[in-house]
């Protein structure tokens, strides 16, 4: 019997969970940083040059964190998606008659059991 849902999804799935998650954490190691270097002005011609690199840098990586965040789902989200791809009318009205047929069963085990 083939599975509803392929193996692979489960991974793809922990996989991007984890990229959302490492995203987050840069991201908010970056504005942290970014608030940091912005707060504490250098005095030096040296340090200013070097604070400037790192602010373009904390820049750049919540813009690139920010859209990995928002275009790469958490685990929640892709596996709502897989059910509602796997909920159909027809799976619907399949898992009815299976209940059905178990509360039958189990109504004529009782009786059965008196």
């Amino acid at each position: 019997m083939e599975p509803v849902i392929s193996p692979i999804w489960f991974y793809l799935i922990h996989v991007a969970s984890m990229i959302h998650v490492l995203s987050l954490f840069v991201l908010v190691i970056s504005i942290a940083g970014l608030v940091v270097l912005v707060a504490g002005g250098p005095d030096e011609e040296e340090n200013r040059r070097i604070t400037k690199k790192y602010v373009k840098t904390c820049i750049i990586a919540i813009i690139i964190c920010s859209l990995v965040v928002t275009l790469v789902p958490n685990a929640r989200t892709v596996y709502m998606m897989l059910a509602a791809s796997v909920v159909t009318p027809d799976n619907i009205v399949g898992g009815e008659e299976h209940i059905v047929n178990l509360i039958t069963n189990i109504v004529t085990a009782i009786n059965n059991a008196k």
